[in-house]
């Protein structure tokens, strides 16, 4: 809307000055960002407007800073000055509402400082303040008083749609420290591992059971064997 003010303005024939003043700019600010030439007809066809382009000089001054929070009535009157009236809000309880910080019940457990050099490039800031229960601007402040590295801005967009990103030094000999930490700290792995040898397989053309020995010949009636 101020730029078509100006523009309109400007198309009318007001010089920089005027029209600097019914923006409440500079007139070097006007010429940069607002100075856009146009003809009288180009105005007469794109901005007219039936009250005319003259009444909106006679704006009080003193409205140049405005609560944005707060509704207004304009009402053009017959002479081509402006009254403005402030139209009135719902009634208030009376009772201030004040901002009351509430204390954290229990204290956040931050990781040492490798996991937190290496979750800071794992994760964007505002995931490991969920994680941890607080603000991303806690976890910034903690990686600055760390002084550990954080990914630039932009970082996350590139992984996002998978372009290659650089990792810094600190961040991979963080991670192979953590990964020979957790190598170490785990029993069921590496060398020392205090794990029972599991029995060795029985191959599949074994027979797991001896055969059954045949049984003995029925001897005769007298306790002799049958002749052969």
């Amino acid at each position: 809307m101020r730029h078509t003010f100006a523009s309109n303005l400007l198309g009318s024939g007001w010089n920089f000055q005027d029209v600097a003043g019914q923006l409440r700019n500079s007139v070097t600010i006007l010429k940069r960002h607002y100075y856009a030439p146009l003809s009288e007809l180009e105005v007469e066809w794109c901005f007219r407007m039936p009250i005319g382009v003259g009444r909106f000089a006679n704006l009080p001054f003193q409205k140049r800073l405005w609560n944005w929070q707060q509704l207004y009535e304009f009402d053009m009157r017959p002479d081509g000055t402006v009254s403005i009236t402030e139209l009135p809000t719902a009634p208030s309880s009376g009772e201030e509402k004040k901002r009351v910080l509430k204390k954290r019940g229990a204290r956040i457990v931050w990781p040492d400082d490798r996991e937190m050099q290496v979750l800071l490039w794992d994760k964007t800031q505002a995931q490991i303040a969920r994680e941890l229960n607080c603000r991303s601007t806690t976890v910034s402040q903690r990686a600055a008083v760390l002084k550990l590295k954080v990914p630039a801005p932009g970082h996350w967009l590139r992984v996002k749609f998978g372009i290659p990103v650089e990792i810094p030094k600190e961040v991979l000999k963080a991670r192979e420290a953590l990964a020979v930490r957790k190598k170490a700290a785990d029993p069921m792995s590496g060398e020392g591992s205090t794990r029972p040898p599991s029995a060795p397989a029985t191959p599949e053309n074994q027979n797991p059971k001896p055969a059954a020995e045949p049984e003995a010949p029925q001897s005769g009636a007298n306790g002799t064997s049958p002749e052969k």
